[in-house]
């Protein structure tokens, strides 16, 4: 009787002690009350954009997760250096996208990620410390003796011209232009009536008053608009269509020949029978 009941205890203990090992290897895989997460991972870490103060810069990276658990609340970091080695690195923004403001001029720029989703976050990631400094906002470029020359007539070209300048010494590249026409030389009513360098008039002008404007553009900025001084005199019709076509000569009736010769007789006999008087 001793047996069978401390055999019958044993397979009682045997199983709590199963059901204890499984209830504790289940504690140990989910010891924060969800299933075990790997952490995501940011790679490729790096930044783009103009180093000039008054540039935006933009950040770039790769995120990638085991569990296909999706990104959601990432920081970022982003840092300036007194050097390419990092020295005195401090944080300056803590946006995904930065824009440099003066205070940044001199300094080497690094960007900084920890990837997160909802499960768990990563380890922090830093991009390549850029290896050229930041430097001053650029001057815009300006225009001046904004004029035009040609004939205010329809069909007639009107060639614009001005002086570019840049104190940055950048070229120009694609300056735009605007030509305008208006009801007087005030400007009243002034319209838009072409996008190019140069402009063909056309009949649509006649009666109007024509102005130039540009706005020079380099590589790095763009400039204010100048605009030349409104004509002070209308468009006027084409040439062509203003010509005077002369009347036809008035015929002056003619008597035939043999007609003629009649009439040279009949005179000379009138003359002849006169003198007989």
């Amino acid at each position: 009787m001793v047996r069978v009941f401390l055999f019958k205890n044993n397979w009682r203990w045997l199983f709590c002690f199963c059901l204890g090992f499984l209830s504790a290897a289940n504690v140990a895989a989910d010891d924060n009350g969800r299933p075990t997460d790997n952490p995501p991972t940011a790679s490729s870490v790096t930044f783009s954009g103009r180093l000039q103060a008054g540039e935006v810069l933009t950040s770039s990276y790769s995120y990638a997760d085991v569990d296909s658990d999706a990104e959601t609340t990432s920081t970022y970091k982003w840092y300036a250096s007194g050097d390419a080695a990092g020295t005195g690195k401090s944080q300056i923004a803590s946006t995904e996208n930065v824009t440099l403001t003066v205070a940044q001029i001199g300094k080497y720029i690094s960007f900084e990620v920890t990837p997160v989703n909802t499960n768990d976050s990563g380890s922090a990631v830093e991009s390549t410390i850029n290896n050229t400094a930041v430097i001053a906002a650029d001057t815009a470029p300006t225009a001046s003796s904004v004029t035009f020359s040609g004939t205010l007539q329809a069909g007639e070209v009107l060639t614009s011209s001005y002086s570019y300048a840049d104190v940055d010494s950048d070229a120009e590249t694609t300056s735009t232009y605007k030509w305008y026409a208006s009801g007087d030389a005030a400007g009243t009513g002034k319209s838009q009536i072409a996008s190019t360098e140069n402009v063909t008039l056309t009949v649509a002008q006649i009666g109007r008053y024509i102005s130039f404007e540009v706005t020079p553009v380099n590589t790095n900025a763009s400039g204010s608009a100048a605009e030349s001084p409104i004509s002070n005199t209308a468009v006027v019709t084409s040439v062509a269509s203003s010509r005077i076509t002369p009347a036809a000569p008035t015929s002056v009736p003619t008597l035939p020949l043999f007609g003629l010769s009649i009439l040279v007789s009949l005179l000379g006999l009138f003359g002849l029978r006169k003198l007989r008087q």
